[in-house]
């Protein structure tokens, strides 16, 4: 999904990491980010603010599951912001994305916070469901295994975890 307001196509691999990379020190961009979670049964939106530049605050829903969804997102002010959050109660993560690009593409390592702390991702936007990944050598000594197809690895499905401990 680019910067951008819009619905797109979202084409990403997930990886399941034991520590960070080493490279995360060269990283192109670090940034905190902070999602929560709107109450809601059958419409999930997830708002999120994060300190990239001068911050950055977005409300989004997304659709699908593994490999392809469907992203709907729009800026937001920071007071409705806020208000959003409020609403959010406990159902929140945080975490630190280092932005490492690697040719035309860029991995995004989440390192989490938090009740989460300890937990490690990895993911990768590709242009095509067919699109070969090629994992890079600085990342192979701390990858575990790709969890794209395993909900458990959703950020809607990690908030709702007292602790991270891997399944």
């Amino acid at each position: 999904m680019t910067d951008a307001s819009g619905i797109a196509k979202e084409i990403e691999r997930k990886y399941l990491l034991n520590s960070l990379p080493s490279k995360v020190e060269t990283a192109s961009h670090k940034f905190m980010v902070i999602h929560g979670w709107i109450p809601g049964e059958v419409i999930q939106e997830r708002i999120t603010w994060n300190n990239r530049g001068d911050g950055e605050f977005w409300r989004a829903i997304k659709t699908g599951k593994g490999l392809e969804r469907i992203e709907a997102q729009e800026r937001i002010d920071a007071a409705l912001y806020v208000k959003l959050i409020d609403a959010c109660g406990d159902r929140r993560i945080e975490k630190t994305r280092y932005c490492i690009p690697e040719g035309n593409l860029v991995w995004e390592i989440d390192e989490f916070v938090g009740k989460l702390q300890g937990l490690y991702l990895a993911e990768i936007e590709i242009p095509s469901t067919d699109f070969e990944v090629s994992i890079p050598p600085w990342f192979l000594y701390c990858m575990v295994k790709e969890v794209t197809d395993d909900p458990d690895y959703l950020n809607i499905n990690l908030v709702k975890r007292e602790q991270w401990i891997d399944p």
